[in-house]
């Protein structure tokens, strides 16, 4: 095995070529001199570097037991962490403790899980709360108490087979997701080899969904929504007038809004996109804002008087009920409210909005600016933008004043 005196450069450019994989040992000496030849950087013919500890420990017969641990992958553990943790790891195994050992006997999943939050969704997604949430409804309860090397293959397939079996096929799909990105930062940080969830599939084909609201159907909603009022009525309508996401027009704040200048400025930390988003407001969207009543709260719309408004589904149901009611004997086939959206982008490009234009309303990077253009053009389309949802909201009226 060659010895080298690892530097970052030198990781970066380390390669197994024609090999399947190749090792290099680290020469640095400790200052106990502890360290030269024990830590070993694995590099497979894909380029992914692993940080392995070679150490003794126990006896058989008249020799010391050599063993190998996993300690991480290179970058996501750095050198500098890569030799602390194999200096402690010798030192442990000097003392008569087997480090590898060790870290199976003492992690639980609920404890793995619990760093994997807060060392790594926290500082790394957006949404680290529906991982959060996900993993302590659907893995910690069965398996919190089992050790990492005691969750097989088996026992995740139970748990999305569980998921799809009570009729959601989607959750299953999205916890077979988190799952697999829980283990692979287990896997990275050196805690366990390999995944359990590594060869399941998701159990469920996702299809794009092309639901849109019907002429009919959206005067049947707009008048249910008034009957619903506010908060989620008000909410609702916005919906369709902007084509703005649920999460974005509930957390509206007044601090958001220029009633003279006709705009909602939504701040880069509440959008998808993470980048700030002017949405142009129609006149029936700031008679809506305008009608809304001024309380004592930052938020147009709650419920608590501290938070923004949640908890659609009651009154999504409520609006349901109240357009069937009125459709009498017609059925309306089911909807989310994500096909408001939808339904916004269809009906703007039947009166004629761009794909470009639409999808800056929506605040998507358009596939017709990519690359170069969309790195040079800066041109915000306000002018567009404004347009396309003022003709949208004229149809939505001329819908709804019709007899």
């Amino acid at each position: 095995m060659p010895q080298k005196t690892l530097t970052d450069k030198l990781l970066r450019n380390l390669k197994a070529k024609d090999k399947d994989r190749v090792e290099y040992s680290d020469s640095v000496i400790a200052n106990d001199g502890s360290l030269p030849g024990s830590l070993i950087v694995r590099v497979s013919k894909s380029g992914r570097k692993t940080w392995v500890v070679m150490y003794r420990v126990g006896w058989r017969k008249s020799h010391r037991i050599q063993k190998r641990m996993s300690i991480g992958l290179y970058p996501s553990v750095s050198l500098t962490e890569a030799r602390e943790i194999a200096r402690n790891t010798l030192r442990e195994a000097a003392s008569g403790v087997d480090p590898s050992q060790k870290k199976h006997d003492e992690l639980t999943l609920s404890e793995a899980a619990e760093r994997y939050i807060e060392r790594h969704a926290k500082v790394n997604q957006r949404r680290w709360k529906e991982t959060h949430r996900i993993l302590k409804a659907e893995l910690i309860p069965k398996y919190g108490s089992y050790k990492l090397s005691e969750v097989g293959t088996s026992n995740i397939r139970d748990i999305i087979n569980t998921i799809e079996n009570r009729g959601a096929p989607i959750q299953a799909n999205r916890t077979l997701q988190i799952i697999k990105g829980f283990w692979g930062w287990l896997i990275e940080r050196g805690y366990t080899d390999v995944s359990p969830a590594k060869l399941l599939k998701p159990p469920s084909k996702e299809h794009s969904r092309d639901r849109v609201l019907n002429d009919r159907e959206i005067k049947l909603f707009w008048h249910a929504c008034e009957l619903v009022g506010y908060p989620f009525g008000s909410i609702f309508k916005l919906l369709l007038l902007t084509g703005q996401r649920r999460g974005e027009v509930a957390g509206m704040q007044w601090t958001e809004i220029d009633v003279d200048g006709c705009v909602w400025k939504i701040p880069a930390g509440k959008t998808k996109s993470e980048r700030e988003h002017i949405v142009p407001l129609s006149a029936p969207a700031i008679s809506i804002i305008l009608n809304t009543p001024r309380l004592s709260y930052d938020f147009l719309f709650s419920t608590t008087g501290k938070t923004a408004s949640s908890g659609f589904s009651r009154a999504k149901k409520k609006v349901v009920t109240l357009m069937q009611e009125a459709a009498e004997d017609t059925t309306i086939a089911p909807w989310r409210l994500h096909d408001l959206r939808r339904t916004a982008t269809s009906g703007m490009a039947s009166l004629g909005s761009g794909q470009v234009t639409i999808d800056k309303v929506l605040n998507h990077s358009s596939g017709k600016l990519s690359g170069v253009a969309a790195i040079y053009n800066r041109y915000g389309y306000q002018k567009e933008k404004s347009e396309a949802l003022d003709e949208w909201a004229d149809y939505i009226v001329n819908l709804i004043e019709t007899s």
